[in-house]
């Protein structure tokens, strides 16, 4: 007998807050403030070279922006959490489908089907999957909560692949 599941679910702020504490690297030292702080310097180089010209406005401008780059590395949950949140796809209901040959996601502006085959690599959290599939040479994340899956779905989903168990 062929196994398939499906279930719906909502892209709402909970959903989108435990997708990025599941699958985004933390950060540490200086190093994710090097471009803002490129920024900052070609900031002042532009400003000391154009000493009062029509050029000091674009000094500004690339100061301000290494500024908001900054804030963005700072702030990076919650800047990503925004950025899904006034997305056409935020709040809307989506259907999940999990079968022996894909997994298929069906939202109200988005349909995708991602093969088994095509997984490369997949993290098990306490709270979901991150699944990686490498799609024509180019590398694919996404989250799958266990929130919303049956204990056959998620077991189904764990064999898919040998799983490097996460601590969170």
């Amino acid at each position: 007998m062929a196994f398939e599941y499906k279930t719906r679910f909502f892209l709402d702020k909970a959903h989108y807050i435990e997708c990025f504490q599941a699958s985004a690297k933390p950060l540490s030292g200086i190093q994710p403030y090097y471009k803002a702080l490129a920024l900052f310097i070609a900031g002042l180089i532009v400003s000391s070279i154009s000493q009062g010209n029509e050029q000091g406005h674009l000094a500004i401008f690339i100061i301000m922006l290494g500024v908001v780059e900054a804030l963005s590395v700072r702030f990076r949950q919650t800047w990503w959490l925004w950025r899904q949140l006034i997305s056409k796809a935020a709040n809307s209901e989506v259907e999940l489908t999990i079968t022996e040959q894909n997994l298929e996601i069906n939202g109200r502006y988005q349909t995708q089907t991602l093969a088994w085959q095509a997984l490369s690599e997949m993290v098990e959290t306490e709270q979901g999957f991150v699944l990686m599939f490498k799609i024509n040479q180019q590398l694919g994340k996404h989250y799958l909560t266990k929130s919303c899956l049956s204990e056959q779905a998620i077991a189904f989903v764990a064999a898919q692949l040998p799983i490097d168990k996460q601590s969170s």
